[in-house]
């Protein structure tokens, strides 16, 4: 569920495979003989909304684990519309918007090591250092001052405090012992990102550029690719912002052209990696100037997750929100390697 738009979508469509490119076996359910998972990829299904039925597909060497939580825990239910999970050390968090938890788990066994259940009002993503975790909420969706950040300890995952923001936070990640959050507006359009010293406490508001929807960093550089406004205001086209994150200033703003609106970002070996509707575009992390030509195109119906991990990019495939998904992978040239099914709408894919 990544903003109201893809949430509208999903809607509409409800309301109306795991496989490798060699392989016709799309019901693959295997579990991995030893018990383990690790070196492989997991993808986050948010499921149907109200359904409860959220789920992770594990994928490696061709052979996929669907409803990867349940097996493991039987007796647990992942729970409604899971958003984003984060592997740290032996803890692996996933985040479930709807139910309103964070569930933890051991990141080689996934078994179920406890869950958070307070303190959150509408979570969406997370990150952690070595001793907390940071959990972004929206909170009340008709309330724009009730959104913040949650901050529980590792170690017990005891709740310390909160950090009132703007509305809308979303991405998340930690670097230089700063939080960096991308306020995409919830229920609104938003067009900042915030950033919090960890070392001081204080929060400084950026202004980048309308719904900032994906974050990375590199060599002390934060990456922040903006959608633009696609529905609830005037159209506007995306950006590609980068910020010093010595100086929490903006160095550079790369402006797409009019109608152009991309959605994901990764980055590669110094390469930041891009969709733009069903493109995949490549430019390196110091360059000014957007590239003309696409790398590849992407035959998704609706693309809905997008990551790089050990030298190929993955896309996930919600299709139409109802029926399974499929997770399609390339190498870094663009060539298709393979494809896997999944559950239903796979939102996030991360290597662990």
């Amino acid at each position: 569920m990544k903003n109201i738009k893809t949430l509208l979508f999903a809607l509409l469509a409800t309301s109306f495979t795991l496989q490798s490119c060699s392989s016709d076996d799309d019901n693959i359910n295997s579990i991995e003989q030893n018990g383990t998972y690790k070196d492989g990829i997991f993808v986050l299904n948010e499921g149907a909304m109200g359904s409860n039925n959220a789920e992770v597909t594990f994928f490696k060497n061709g052979t996929a684990t669907q409803n990867l939580f349940k097996t493991v825990n039987p007796t647990l239910n992942l729970g409604n519309v899971a958003t984003s999970v984060l592997f740290e050390d032996n803890d692996g968090y996933i985040v479930v918007n709807m139910s309103n938890k964070i569930e933890v788990v051991h990141t080689t066994t996934f078994e179920s090591k406890g869950s958070i259940s307070s303190n959150l009002n509408n979570p969406r993503y997370i990150a952690a250092d070595d001793n907390k975790i940071y959990v972004t909420n929206w909170g009340d969706a008709s309330n724009p001052n009730d959104d913040f950040i949650s901050i529980f300890r590792r170690s017990d995952l005891a709740f310390e405090k909160k950090i009132d923001v703007k509305e809308g936070p979303d991405q998340i990640l930690i670097e230089n012992n700063k939080l960096v959050v991308a306020h995409s507006g919830g229920w609104s359009n938003g067009n900042s990102v915030s950033i919090y010293n960890l070392a001081t406490n204080t929060l400084e508001n950026i202004t980048v550029g309308d719904v900032p929807s994906a974050l990375v960093e590199k060599n002390g550089t934060v990456y922040v690719l903006c959608s633009g406004i696609t529905w609830g205001g005037t159209p506007s086209a995306g950006k590609l912002v980068k910020i010093n994150l010595n100086s929490n200033s903006i160095s550079h703003t790369i402006n797409f052209q009019e109608g152009q609106n991309p959605r994901f970002l990764a980055e590669e070996n110094n390469q930041l990696y891009y969709t733009l509707n069903n493109k995949i575009y490549r430019l390196e992390t110091q360059e000014n100037v957007l590239p003309q030509t696409a790398l590849f195109t992407s035959d998704a119906t609706y693309i809905y997750s997008f990551n790089i991990n050990n030298g190929a990019i993955y896309i996930g495939d919600a299709k139409d929100f109802a029926s399974n998904g499929e997770v399609k992978y390339y190498s870094l040239a663009g060539n298709l390697l393979g494809n896997f099914s999944t559950g239903i709408g796979p939102n996030f894919i991360i290597a662990n």
